[in-house]
């Protein structure tokens, strides 16, 4: 048998493979630090009881992001299939339909939490300081819900057709926009500037 000892021959499968996992992995650092940023810097420039706030709200943001995988995960596969098949219509009917479940869910949710979001807040039986923060927070962290599944359906659907620069730039700017914009509107708005700029970065990226 013979050993092949040379340098390796760079495909354009391989280069396609290193690209897509550079862009995978800064997704996923990205989508940890956010999980993260609000709470830390609310503790530090706010107080405890900002994040004992955040963390109420926490688990309505978990139940937008687990309904948008539902649907951001399944669909970009279908997508790509149809791709694969030159099947341009059913890719376009397949993104379609995700677009409008996505949407609708986003429109649900975000209907959910305005008109439930206090009685919610209320049932756990916080102290009114927490509770306040949790009023403050939630108040645009709502707009965030409302467009999250929409978001993490483009995102995957952009990722999956092969353009991860555009995916990596759209993370690395919410991520880094998001800590910035934190930082700053906490030291004005409170608790609330912290929503704020997390709704705001979500739509720009």
């Amino acid at each position: 048998m013979k050993l092949f000892t040379g340098k390796r021959k760079k495909t354009l499968m391989s280069h396609k493979f290193y690209s897509m996992l550079l862009g995978g992995t800064l997704t996923m650092i990205v989508v940890c630090v956010l999980l993260m940023s609000d709470s830390v810097i609310a503790g530090v420039f706010i107080g405890s009881h900002a994040v004992a706030g955040i963390t109420l709200v926490t688990p309505l943001y978990s139940l937008a992001a687990f309904f948008g995988s539902v649907f951001s995960l399944g669909v970009p596969i279908v997508y790509s299939t149809e791709m694969g098949k030159f099947n341009k219509s059913g890719a376009d009917r397949a993104f379609g339909f995700g677009l409008l479940m996505s949407l609708s869910v986003g429109v649900l949710l975000f209907a959910v939490t305005t008109l439930f979001g206090d009685f919610y807040l209320q049932s756990s039986h916080p102290l009114e300081p927490v509770l306040a923060e949790a009023r403050g927070y939630l108040y645009w962290m709502r707009f965030t819900i409302l467009l999250l599944p929409m978001q993490m359906l483009i995102a995957e659907a952009v990722y999956n057709d092969g353009d991860e620069t555009l995916s990596t730039i759209a993370n690395v700017v919410q991520g880094g926009g998001n800590l910035v914009a934190s930082f700053l509107l906490s030291r004005i708005m409170g608790i609330r500037g912290i929503g704020l700029a997390s709704f705001l970065f979500n739509t720009i990226s």
